[in-house]
Protein backbone atom coordinates (compact mmCIF):
# COMPACT_ATOMS: atom_id res chain seq x y z
CA UNK A 1 0.00 0.00 0.00
CA UNK A 2 1.24 3.30 -0.44
CA UNK A 3 2.15 5.84 1.92
CA UNK A 4 -0.31 9.04 2.67
CA UNK A 5 0.76 12.68 3.08
CA UNK A 6 -1.15 15.51 4.61
CA UNK A 7 0.01 19.11 3.80
CA UNK A 8 -2.55 20.13 6.54
CA UNK A 9 -1.04 22.88 9.05
CA UNK A 10 -2.91 22.44 11.71
CA UNK A 11 -1.76 18.69 12.25
CA UNK A 12 1.75 19.40 10.98
CA UNK A 13 1.93 22.08 13.94
CA UNK A 14 -0.22 19.36 16.02
CA UNK A 15 2.53 16.79 15.41
CA UNK A 16 5.89 19.04 15.31
CA UNK A 17 4.47 20.73 19.10
CA UNK A 18 4.01 17.11 19.99
CA UNK A 19 7.84 16.11 19.09
CA UNK A 20 9.01 19.59 20.88
CA UNK A 21 7.19 19.60 23.72
CA UNK A 22 7.59 15.93 24.74
CA UNK A 23 11.13 15.94 23.47
CA UNK A 24 10.41 13.16 20.92
CA UNK A 25 13.31 11.43 19.67
CA UNK A 26 13.80 11.58 16.02
CA UNK A 27 16.25 10.29 13.57
CA UNK A 28 17.55 12.41 10.89
CA UNK A 29 18.52 10.44 7.24
CA UNK A 30 21.73 12.46 5.18
CA UNK A 31 21.56 12.03 1.84
CA UNK A 32 24.22 9.29 0.67
CA UNK A 33 24.53 8.53 4.44
CA UNK A 34 23.76 5.10 5.79
CA UNK A 35 23.51 6.07 9.12
CA UNK A 36 20.53 7.31 11.33
CA UNK A 37 21.67 10.27 13.06
CA UNK A 38 19.31 10.72 16.95
CA UNK A 39 18.58 14.25 17.86
CA UNK A 40 15.77 16.11 18.94
CA UNK A 41 13.11 19.04 18.11
CA UNK A 42 13.85 21.40 20.92
CA UNK A 43 11.94 24.73 19.85
CA UNK A 44 9.40 25.13 16.42
CA UNK A 45 9.23 28.54 14.94
CA UNK A 46 6.09 28.32 13.31
CA UNK A 47 6.34 31.53 11.40
CA UNK A 48 3.92 34.00 11.23
CA UNK A 49 1.32 33.52 8.15
CA UNK A 50 0.37 37.52 8.35
CA UNK A 51 3.82 38.46 7.79
CA UNK A 52 5.58 38.68 4.29
CA UNK A 53 8.68 36.28 3.33
CA UNK A 54 11.52 37.04 5.34
CA UNK A 55 9.85 34.96 8.51
CA UNK A 56 9.93 31.66 7.32
CA UNK A 57 9.03 28.54 9.70
CA UNK A 58 12.24 26.51 11.09
CA UNK A 59 12.72 23.78 13.56
CA UNK A 60 16.07 24.44 16.00
CA UNK A 61 17.08 20.40 16.73
CA UNK A 62 19.87 19.47 18.98
CA UNK A 63 23.38 18.41 18.12
CA UNK A 64 23.32 14.67 16.08
CA UNK A 65 24.27 11.79 17.83
CA UNK A 66 26.67 10.43 16.18
CA UNK A 67 28.57 13.58 16.44
CA UNK A 68 29.76 13.09 12.82
CA UNK A 69 26.26 13.65 11.36
CA UNK A 70 27.24 17.19 12.35
CA UNK A 71 29.65 17.85 10.13
CA UNK A 72 27.98 15.95 7.49
CA UNK A 73 24.25 18.25 7.27
CA UNK A 74 25.84 20.96 6.37
CA UNK A 75 26.60 19.55 3.23
CA UNK A 76 23.30 17.55 2.80
CA UNK A 77 20.38 18.33 0.53
CA UNK A 78 17.44 17.22 1.47
CA UNK A 79 17.40 16.14 5.00
CA UNK A 80 14.98 13.37 5.86
CA UNK A 81 13.36 13.60 9.23
CA UNK A 82 11.60 10.58 10.94
CA UNK A 83 9.99 9.89 13.71
CA UNK A 84 6.84 7.96 15.84
CA UNK A 85 3.61 8.88 17.16
CA UNK A 86 2.28 6.20 18.72
CA UNK A 87 1.51 3.16 15.81
CA UNK A 88 2.38 5.67 13.11
CA UNK A 89 5.95 6.51 11.39
CA UNK A 90 6.04 9.80 9.67
CA UNK A 91 8.37 11.48 8.00
CA UNK A 92 9.43 14.89 6.08
CA UNK A 93 11.84 17.12 3.98
CA UNK A 94 13.74 19.22 5.17
CA UNK A 95 17.06 21.54 4.28
CA UNK A 96 19.57 22.51 6.90
CA UNK A 97 19.64 26.54 7.27
CA UNK A 98 22.54 27.21 9.86
CA UNK A 99 24.29 25.93 12.75
CA UNK A 100 22.27 27.40 16.24
CA UNK A 101 24.28 29.11 18.42
CA UNK A 102 21.10 30.64 20.19
CA UNK A 103 21.04 29.42 23.97
CA UNK A 104 19.54 26.93 25.03
CA UNK A 105 18.99 25.88 22.01
CA UNK A 106 22.35 24.94 20.37
CA UNK A 107 22.30 21.91 17.49
CA UNK A 108 20.82 22.83 14.36
CA UNK A 109 18.02 25.25 12.00
CA UNK A 110 16.31 22.83 9.55
CA UNK A 111 12.89 24.79 7.41
CA UNK A 112 9.98 23.42 8.86
CA UNK A 113 8.25 20.96 6.98
CA UNK A 114 5.66 21.56 3.85
CA UNK A 115 4.25 17.74 4.22
CA UNK A 116 4.23 14.89 6.85
CA UNK A 117 4.21 11.59 5.04
CA UNK A 118 2.58 8.71 7.16
CA UNK A 119 4.57 5.77 6.49
CA UNK A 120 1.89 2.20 5.59
CA UNK A 121 1.89 0.13 8.76
CA UNK A 122 3.55 -2.97 8.68
CA UNK A 123 1.77 -6.05 7.37
CA UNK A 124 2.27 -7.95 10.75
CA UNK A 125 0.51 -4.69 12.57
CA UNK A 126 -2.47 -4.73 10.24
CA UNK A 127 -5.50 -7.31 10.42
CA UNK A 128 -5.93 -9.75 7.40
CA UNK A 129 -9.90 -10.56 7.35
CA UNK A 130 -9.70 -13.69 5.22
CA UNK A 131 -12.54 -14.63 2.98
CA UNK A 132 -14.35 -17.12 5.16
CA UNK A 133 -14.04 -14.70 7.73
CA UNK A 134 -15.43 -11.85 5.33
CA UNK A 135 -18.67 -14.13 5.00
CA UNK A 136 -19.36 -15.28 8.75
CA UNK A 137 -19.22 -11.69 9.55
CA UNK A 138 -21.72 -10.91 6.94
CA UNK A 139 -23.74 -14.02 8.12
CA UNK A 140 -23.28 -16.29 5.07
CA UNK A 141 -21.47 -18.96 6.39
Amino acid sequence: MPNFITKSKARIKQAIDFLAVNRTSIAVKLEEEQTLFDSIIVKADHGDPLLKAGTAARLFIQWLSPAKGNNLIHSASPVQVRFSLGKYNLAFTSYYITKSLESPYLGHIITYPEALVIADRRRSDRHEVTATQRLFWQGKN
